[in-house]
């Protein structure tokens, strides 16, 4: 079966989608605070990759500013993790993903001021109109 490049990005979005949903109930129902969660994430996924490069037989050699600049990523990362988690055992899964939404909201207004590019009138509209459908 062929499947154009429009249908292969609709399925992924869609994936995406139950993913994000399938993650907010998986966080609900286990029994674990936020902060052991997403210990236990970030070991099961470092042990993934080591196992995947080990695999693979790569080796990745870092400098040392590039490690600072990952383990930034990973702080931010690790934050969203956290306060996500946290987030779905204060409340539940639909709230939770609706906080989550407002992702695209806060980036229109936060990206253009560490990358020091232009505002981007559309975006800043999509962003906006999200806040038109709620209550």
């Amino acid at each position: 079966m062929i499947i154009n490049a429009k249908t292969k990005a609709f399925l992924q979005l869609h994936v995406a989608v139950m993913l994000f949903g399938f993650t907010a109930i998986l966080g609900k129902l286990i029994v674990l605070s936020a902060l052991v969660l997403v210990w236990w994430r970030v070991l099961i996924t470092a042990a993934s990759l080591f196992i995947f490069l080990r695999l693979r037989g790569r080796k990745i050699i870092l400098d040392s500013k590039r490690i600072k600049i990952y383990m930034a990523i990973g702080g931010v990362i690790a934050i969203h993790w956290l306060t996500f988690y946290g987030a779905v055992k204060l409340s539940n899964s639909s709230i939770t993903l609706l906080c989550m939404a407002t992702t695209s909201f806060f980036t229109s207004f936060i990206e253009p001021v560490f990358s020091k590019g232009p505002w981007r009138k559309l975006t800043l509209l999509l962003a906006v109109s999200l806040f038109q459908s709620w209550p």
